[in-house]
């Protein structure tokens, strides 16, 4: 971490309690255009996190306001505005005041595949798994074949510090994989599938292409799904429109005026009485009604479990 910026939010006169994160991202990248590597890639980033908090008064109350900077490299030399900027923020925002968690001891929790930690191994991991993916399809069988392919491998250094003195810091890694499949068939069908894991390792590509591969050919047999025009309950089908197009009504009426235009549904007075009569009727019997006959299935299921809930914490 640059002691530039823990010194400038330091000394900031408008900046009661900070918190500074900074991180610095490494991995590669690998791009499959076809079964072509198309692209290796090894990619950096560092970058700052400030949380400021700043203590104000508002009618005669100490509140707390916060904003959170982002910094990068190229901010660093002009540290001092952009901190003012951050603290004009804060200081618009009124919460009660709290404290932030002050220095303590933390169990070590391993966060990192340590095969991506160093780039250049991560650059051989990501070469290694692309090869393999790119095996994987080909014995898929045939009719699939591979589209396009990404894999990013990152590693993360975090350390994070405090004005209470809270200082902490970790590792962890990050396994991204898009997968395009194109299956041939009565009809090319395509099927993408993007998986984040923490490790190369539960990754597993086989599982991934064979899945991939299944739902590609899938999708060549699929069909338009068969569609009717009609009543929603088709048994209304054989009784008169007329008959029970009262009851929607009420429906009816929250529509916008141009909505109901634009259907061509009359809303004059003796539409406006009826829907007002039903929901006057309806307020009327809802409590009456026992709950079995008012509320569906998975309400009154969800009403026992909050029931037997309350008994066992009492």
């Amino acid at each position: 971490m640059d002691p530039r910026v823990v010194d400038a939010v330091r000394r900031h006169p408008g900046i009661h309690d900070w918190t500074i994160r900074f991180q610095h991202g490494r991995g590669a990248q690998v791009y499959l255009a076809g079964t072509a590597i198309e692209n290796v890639r090894q990619v950096g980033r560092e970058a700052y996190e400030v949380e400021l908090f700043n203590d104000h008064q508002v009618d005669g109350e100490r509140v707390r306001g916060s904003a959170v900077v982002p910094l990068g490299r190229e901010d660093l030399n002009r540290l001092p505005s952009i901190l003012d900027d951050g603290v004009a923020m804060a200081s618009l925002v009124h919460n009660p005041p709290w404290t932030l968690p002050a220095r303590t001891e933390y169990p070590e929790v391993e966060l990192a595949d340590r095969r991506l930690v160093d780039v250049a191994d991560a650059v051989h991991e990501a070469r290694q798994a692309a090869e393999q993916i790119r095996e994987l399809v080909a014995a898929a069988g045939a009719g699939v074949r591979l589209s396009a392919a990404e894999l990013f491998l990152t590693a993360v250094d975090e350390e994070l510090l405090n004005s209470r003195g809270l200082e902490i810091s970790a590792t962890s890694t990050r396994v991204l994989s898009e997968l395009n499949l194109l299956a041939g068939g009565e009809q090319e069908a395509e099927f993408f599938r993007q998986v984040e894991v923490r490790r190369l390792d539960d990754l597993h590509p086989p599982e991934l292409v064979r899945e991939a591969a299944s739902h590609a050919r899938d999708a060549t047999r699929a069909r338009q799904p068969q569609t009717r025009l009609g009543p929603v309950v088709p048994t209304l089908a054989r009784v008169p429109a007329w008959s029970y197009a009262w009851t929607m009504w009420p429906a009816i009426g929250l529509l916008p005026p141009s909505i109901r235009t634009a259907y061509g549904l009359p809303w004059g007075v003796g539409e406006r009485a009826v829907a007002a009569w039903l929901v006057t009727a309806w307020r009327l019997w809802r409590p009456i009604l026992p709950a079995g006959f008012r509320q569906m299935t998975q309400a009154l299921a969800a009403d026992r479990r909050i029931d037997r809930a309350g008994r066992s914490s009492d």
